[in-house]
């Protein structure tokens, strides 16, 4: 059994927020350019970045969800 560790819970929440912010930029960076999703590669990335931005928001909730 893992107990809580305030630590643990600091370095979560960062490397979530900073992988939010990465892949929220590479989104809008892609949308913005002149190209847009004309190509099947930048569709491929700004889905892979859309579903790590969902995985980064659950990783960022997980310690506040301890009971």
């Amino acid at each position: 059994m893992v107990l809580w560790n305030p630590t643990n819970a600091i370095l979560q929440i960062t490397s979530a927020s900073l992988s939010f912010i990465a892949s929220t930029a590479t989104v809008v960076t892609i949308l913005r350019s002149p190209g847009g999703l004309q190509t099947p590669y930048r569709r491929i990335i700004v889905g892979i970045s859309l579903s790590d931005a969902l995985q980064s928001c659950a990783y960022w909730s997980g310690p506040m969800a301890v009971p």
